[in-house]
């Protein structure tokens, strides 16, 4: 699985390899009608399977956890020592 998940992520992001592992450790024990809540707004807000479901918001400074990441803004969040490799 290593290699499959594996390849080098752009300069602002973060591997989608970290997203995997802490979503197992996470999400994989919860009890099914947990883990379905959880899939749901996976394929929301993550897989946006229905379309941005934050088109009709402007972009503001509240709404930047939900704006393109920056080069600096994944600088530094890579820097967070729970982000290194």
């Amino acid at each position: 699985m290593m290699n499959f998940w594996w390849r080098p992520a752009p300069a602002q992001k973060m591997s989608p390899f970290f997203t995997m592992l802490h979503a197992m450790h996470t999400l994989r024990d919860l009890p099914p009608a947990e883990r379905a809540g959880w899939r749901a707004l996976f394929d929301l807000y993550v897989f946006q399977t229905e379309g941005d479901p934050m088109a009709h918001i402007p972009l503001t400074p509240e709404r930047a956890g939900a704006a393109p990441v920056s080069a600096v803004l994944g600088k530094r969040a890579r820097s967070t020592p729970s982000f290194r490799t």
